[in-house]
């Protein structure tokens, strides 16, 4: 298990910001940012939730973890909504050889970009992911089917 002090800051400043404490999240946030920028010139004066989100975006890009994160905010079916707005989601990509939106003619990775696109879009129902036990009623609002039923 790889766990970094990053992780444990942003962790950190997360519980903070939901329990309302959000002027002591910014120390964590900004320990981060200082070392990230190598001086105190970006630290945030205020920190919301998004600062929060963005950090993660940030500081773990590349790293896998954003699944589990938009799992824990409840944001799953709301990024798969965004797939849409894909440039590679348009029609015109979809067979190899075809002139894209773009102009250009399309290549077999364009079209399997199409074809995935398309795939994860059509498969957005709550039904299909597993997700941390939802608190109260926040989960089956998502319409995702209680996994423990009675936990």
């Amino acid at each position: 298990m790889e766990l970094r002090y990053a992780e444990v800051l942003l962790n950190k400043a997360e519980a903070l910001v939901l329990l309302g404490r959000a002027d002591e999240a910014k120390d964590a946030i900004n320990q981060i940012r200082q070392r990230a920028y190598g001086d105190n010139t970006h630290n945030l004066a205020t920190v919301t939730l998004d600062d929060v989100k963005r950090e993660w975006g940030l500081e773990f890009v590349y790293e896998q973890k954003e699944w589990f994160n938009l799992a824990r905010w409840k944001d799953v079916i709301k990024d798969l909504e965004s797939v849409k707005d894909n440039e590679y989601f348009d029609e015109s990509y979809a067979t190899a050889g075809n002139i894209g939106k773009n102009g250009k003619v399309v290549n077999e990775f364009f079209a399997k970009t199409y074809k995935h696109l398309h795939a994860k879009y059509d498969n957005r129902q709550a039904k299909y992911y597993r997700f941390p036990i939802p608190v109260g009623k926040s989960g089956e609002s998502l319409g995702i089917t209680p996994q423990n039923p009675g936990y």
